[in-house]
């Protein structure tokens, strides 16, 4: 997973980026889609998008539900290692 990191460009070097990169890289690797996580999560689908496209920032709830649907903890939408 280091190796996913060292591929983030410095744009997303912020911690609001990297949560909404780490969002995208976690669902994608779950083989979950926007449409499915926001079923799971409670947080729509549009919500979803506009996080991980990085136009909107999730609140401490939005990112706790999406953690929670995605089985990981709020930290490692911070942090996230394979």
């Amino acid at each position: 997973m280091y190796d996913l990191i060292k591929n983030v460009n410095t744009k997303t070097q912020g911690s609001v980026e990297m949560i909404t990169f780490f969002i995208k890289e976690i669902r994608k690797q779950k083989g979950i889609t926007q449409k499915q996580l926001a079923k799971i999560s409670g947080v729509s689908a549009s919500e979803i998008g506009y996080i991980e496209n990085n136009e909107r920032q999730p609140t401490l709830l939005t990112m706790c539900r999406l953690a929670k649907a995605l089985k990981v903890s709020v930290l490692d939408l911070f942090e996230y290692h394979e």
